[in-house]
């Protein structure tokens, strides 16, 4: 079969709008209990109902949104029981990268900078979020399987929705931190599959933490 050349186009404005949603819902600007509508959107935004109708549809997919087709469509609200559903495949996806990662391991060096800034004591809490962000990033950086670093990715920011993310920083930065620690231990020792195992108990972990904070700010402990 022949088929003639056709050129592939990006839709830019739908790429631009996904990426200033996601930004506000994950950063609540944007929340479960603002009323969203198309051409509010596409006012906020500056650009036709077009390509927010584009943006909208992937946010869905990525669970940000919940999308009724009666009553439209607004932010998927905080609750416990995603989180509880989100966290065991952030660990089972980030285990299986480490694991793949054998033969192209990470920076262990960068690896130890990042997680001394975090256990330093030092950093705000925005700062320990992005901190915690890096660390984990680069732990897989070098996984040859790019589907799977992309599912991971998807996964991180659909939790970043749910459990507080920059918000929240690190709840107990101390015990993230020496975990980190094992880790890369392990990693620099060539020990990956010991390394994804503390991954899988560091996130399976992280889920009490979370929720833990999460009933804290409900009940005004913490902003």
């Amino acid at each position: 079969m022949r088929l003639a050349a056709q050129p592939i186009t990006r839709s830019s404005l739908a790429d631009t709008a996904v990426e200033h949603l996601r930004a506000y819902i994950l950063e609540g600007k944007l929340s479960s209990a603002d009323t969203l509508t198309e051409p509010r959107l596409a006012e906020l935004l500056g650009i036709s109902r077009t390509p927010v109708r584009e943006a909208i549809a992937r946010l869905g997919r990525e669970g940000l949104l919940v999308i009724d087709k009666r009553r439209g469509f607004r932010v998927a609200p905080v609750d416990e029981a995603t989180i509880r559903h989100i966290y065991p495949i952030i660990a089972a996806l980030e285990a299986m990268a480490v694991r793949l990662s054998a033969s192209t391991p990470p920076d262990v060096a960068a690896l130890r900078d990042i997680n001394r800034q975090i256990l330093s004591g030092k950093s705000r809490r925005v700062r320990l979020f992005e901190l915690d962000r890096e660390f984990h990033s680069l732990l897989v950086a070098n996984c040859p399987n790019a589907r799977l670093l992309g599912l991971l990715e998807e996964h991180r920011r659909l939790a970043g929705r749910f459990d507080g993310a920059a918000r929240r920083g690190m709840h107990k930065p101390v015990k993230s931190g020496r975990e980190h620690s094992l880790i890369v231990n392990d990693v620099a020792r060539g020990r990956f599959e010991s390394a994804a195992r503390r991954i899988e108990q560091h996130y399976l972990e992280g889920i009490d933490t979370v929720i833990e904070w999460l009933a804290l700010q409900s009940q005004g402990a913490v902003q």
